[in-house]
């Protein structure tokens, strides 16, 4: 009996030393698989803007044109959104950026399952952002309709559900845009809006002075960035970046005794066109699924600053806008 016992576990460590000579073999099939779709995406990418073929891509000159005869002391403002549509842009750059840094933490020594689902999901994202590029090019397009004045139409215009105004100052839907700057924290505690280095031009849309989380949350504007599927557009550390603002500026209102509504808390729909729920717009490339996948997925109030109502309002009759 007790030479029984001694055979089988023998044969259980045998059984669990085989199991577990590489627990993430499955997970870096996916990986390999996974990347290798979000290349080719990105090469697809490519051409496209090289090729001319993206639509929205291609209305991005016309309408930067008109808006630097409208409005030519934002023409620096005028001229990044423009490059959106090209491989100069902010966001293809962070696509690209994000596509690099995935490729080199998946040529990393992987310990955990953790670690590689972490990798598939951002790889997953970036596929998602490249396959809805153009879609989110939208945003530069309407934001330059704007500073045309009417001249120009909007494209398919996202509006807010609960209100047809659109809230906030021109510029505050690229307040929060992961690939124009981030969220910090002021000596006080609370959260704001700094522009990287290359578009700090942008804040002269707000009168140079700070954007403060919680006046931007409540009179921000709708856009695709924020409204249709932020979390694909963008990087894992930006979106804990977006996080954090959230939670601080939820846990400051709470020692207030006031509540908190996040910025993405209204549902929002295509102007002119019934409500849909927002994971519905969004066109989601499939995960891949190795062969060895199994059945388990688990991957898994007062204004304090210049953006104020006040100024918001100013803002919007300067620029022609509602």
């Amino acid at each position: 009996m007790r030479l029984t016992k001694i055979v089988i576990i023998s044969l259980l460590a045998m059984a669990i030393s085989a199991c577990g000579s590489d627990p993430t073999k499955e997970i870096k099939a996916e990986i390999s698989a996974n990347l290798s779709a979000a290349q080719s995406a990105f090469d697809t990418l490519n051409s496209q803007i090289n090729n001319g073929t993206l639509r929205n891509a291609s209305l991005l000159p016309a309408y930067a044109k008109v808006a630097r005869n409208k409005k030519p002391e934002f023409r620096q403002i005028i001229d990044t959104l423009a490059s959106e549509g090209t491989q100069r842009g902010p966001t293809y750059s962070s696509i690209k950026q994000r596509l690099s840094d995935a490729e080199s933490d998946a040529q990393k020594q992987i310990q955990t399952t953790a670690e590689g689902s972490a990798i598939n999901l951002e790889l997953l994202n970036i596929r998602t952002a490249i396959s809805n590029y153009d879609a989110m090019l939208v945003d530069a397009i309407n934001m330059l309709a704007d500073f045309t004045e009417g001249a120009l139409p909007k494209m398919r215009e996202i509006e807010f559900e609960d209100s047809k105004a659109e809230g906030g100052a021109i510029g505050s839907e690229y307040v929060g845009n992961s690939n124009y700057g981030e969220w910090r924290t002021s000596s006080t505690g609370a959260s704001f809006w700094h522009w990287y280095g290359q578009y700090a031009f942008f804040s002269s849309l707000f009168g140079n002075r700070p954007v403060y989380y919680d006046s931007w949350s409540s009179n921000r504007r709708p856009s695709y960035y924020h409204d249709r599927n932020r979390g694909a557009y963008s990087s894992p550390k930006a979106r804990t970046n977006q996080a954090d603002a959230l939670a601080k500026t939820k846990k400051s209102y709470t020692a207030k005794g006031k509540s908190f509504k996040s910025p993405y808390a209204r549902n929002t729909s295509v102007k002119g066109q019934p409500y849909t729920k927002r994971s519905s717009q969004i066109q989601k490339p499939k995960p891949f699924k190795s062969a060895y996948a199994k059945s388990n997925s688990s991957s898994s109030k007062s204004y304090k600053s210049g953006y104020n109502s006040r100024s918001s309002g100013s803002r919007r009759s300067s620029f022609g806008g509602k």
